[in-house]
């Protein structure tokens, strides 16, 4: 039974390295206004990114999808440490260490 726990584990794991690894273009460069945000601006961040990529996978209007991002960005900055958010105020984007407890908050505000 722990084998089929610890397979089924590992593999969801590599699909979300995977998943991350190709949602981040190789130039991309963090906005200049993350680097010192607080964290309310990396909730809005968040937000904002949310939406602008759940409408391009699903085209709803954004008022639509404003409840559950606004959800994913209070329970992604929740989920993650001190030094995920420093991640994100330099990268723009979440860590591979924080990419799993960012898609369990993904995934419990019902996004795509």
């Amino acid at each position: 039974m722990w084998t089929v726990l610890r397979n089924a584990a590992l593999v969801a794991g590599v699909g979300v390295v995977l998943v991350g690894c190709q949602g981040v273009p190789a130039d991309y460069k963090a906005p200049a206004e993350l680097k010192n945000a607080s964290v309310p601006k990396l909730q809005n961040y968040l937000h904002e990114t949310c939406i602008r990529s759940q409408r391009a996978k699903q085209s709803l209007e954004t008022q639509v999808l404003s409840k559950s991002c606004q959800c994913y960005s209070q329970r992604a900055v929740k989920a993650v440490d001190k030094a995920d958010l420093d991640f994100l105020r330099d990268k723009g984007y979440f860590s591979d260490t924080a990419r799993p407890k960012v898609l369990v908050a993904f995934n419990a505000c019902g996004l795509k």
